[in-house]
Formats: structure tokens, sequence, C-alpha cells
């Protein structure tokens, strides 16, 4: 039943435990998996551990925070993960998990984050197709925020693709670790952490796209990202 009010909750990207006093958290939530993928990363608030006036430092997705419950048990491995068949066209592209996890927006269609919550929702996504029948990670024109913002691990050899109708779309897990290829397709792709591209292969730009290292670490602008290799097209940029 407590919880902490701050004038200022100031996340760092340093990694770290948050031990939630009940005995065991094993019920599965129900869970609406036909949103969009963008919007499956921020779930509804079950639990408010932190209200906050002010929330700086870096973005939901760079939450380098493990749940565990009074038992010690990791909360993720306590019975209420699972695991679903992301399709596309009628193609399996990818695994999705979804389980419990911390977040700093009540939920997705909050604008501002104000906490700490517990949450169910898509934790990680496993790649698996290559080529034109990769992921597609897209975005409709006028979304912005959360509903453009994919803060779930990436992770798995297939490729992503982002093809997106909105002014960007963003990428703010840096614990991603997938090794396929990132073609950027349509669009502006934005970094919003370091590594969020985990350990692509290649980075390829399309005419017209762009990608923007503009995230903040702590409390400073710009975002370091390691990649294998880069094509771009001509009339592509690469924005530091």
């Amino acid at each position: 039943d407590g919880s902490i009010h701050a004038k200022n909750l100031y996340f760092t990207n340093a990694k770290g435990t948050v031990d939630i006093h009940v005995d065991s958290i094993n019920n599965t939530p129900t869970f609406i998996t036909d949103k969009p993928i963008l919007e499956q990363d921020v779930g509804e608030s079950i639990i408010q551990l932190v209200s906050a006036d002010q929330v700086t430092g870096v973005s939901t997705g760079g939450l380098k925070l493990d749940i565990y419950d009074a038992n010690g048990v990791l909360v993720p491995q306590s019975g209420a993960t699972i695991t679903n068949d992301i399709e596309q066209s009628g193609k399996k592209v990818a695994n999705g998990k979804y389980g419990y996890g911390l977040q700093s927006f009540k939920d997705v269609n909050s604008a501002t984050a104000d906490g700490l919550y517990v949450s169910y929702k898509l934790t990680e996504i496993e790649l698996l197709t290559k080529g034109d029948e990769a992921l597609i990670l897209h975005a409709e024109a006028g979304k912005t925020g959360n509903g453009a913002d994919l803060a779930a691990k990436v992770t798995g050899s297939g490729d992503l693709i982002i093809a997106t109708d909105s002014n960007y779309l963003s990428l703010s897990n840096g614990d991603n670790d997938y090794t396929g290829v990132t073609d950027i397709r349509k669009g502006n792709l934005m970094l919003e952490n370091s590594d969020v591209l985990g350990q692509t292969s290649l980075l390829n730009l399309e005419s017209n796209t762009s990608v923007s290292l503009f995230g903040y670490v702590g409390n400073k602008l710009g975002v370091t990202q390691a990649v294998g290799a880069v094509t771009a097209a001509k009339n592509s940029l690469i924005n530091l």
C-alpha cells in the first residue's frame, strides 16, 4: 500500500532492481494484442510505486530496472509471462513476449512521464525473418510519444524494417541485441538511447529517409551506436 512522492524522479542508464513486497505475481492479466506493436509496449498501469512532479533522464524504454517479489523471484519469470506469434500478411515474423514490467507513464495515452508504474505489456520481440518478410515497424501520421516509440527489447537474428507515416519513429531500449539488418525504407528513425540498434549487421537508409541520434543519456543530449556497416542512398541523412 506504500508509495513514494518526489518533486523530481531522475532515471539514469544504470542497472537496478525494484522489490515489490507481495507474496507473488502469478496471475496473467488479459492483454489485447490487436493494437499496433508500437502501442503494446506501454501497458495500463497496475500499481503506481512513485509519483513525481517531474521525470527526467532516460526514456521509458531505457529503464534498466528488474522487478522482484518478496520471495526474491524475478517477476518476469514468475509464471505470468506468455509468448504470442507476431504475424504479418499471414506469416509469422516474430515472437512477442508479454509480462510485467516497469514504465514511467500511466498508460500508452499519457503524454507526460509522471512516476514509476508496474504494468503488463509487450516486453520483448524476437525477430525471426529477413528481407521483405521482416517485421515492419509503422506508425500512422500524427502519432508521437508512446505511439511512435518501441520500448520493448528487440532480440533475435531477423531483420527490422522501418516504414512510417509519422514524423518519426523511435527505438528506446538500450538492451536491444538483435543482429539482423536495420532497413529504413520510409521516414525518420530516432535513436532515443545508446545501443538501441543492438548488434545490427547493417544500417541501410533508402532515399529520403533519415536516422537521428538525438536521444538523452542521463541529462546529456546525444547517444552512441555501433553497427556492422552502413549503406546510405542518395538524399538520405544520418543526423548527428
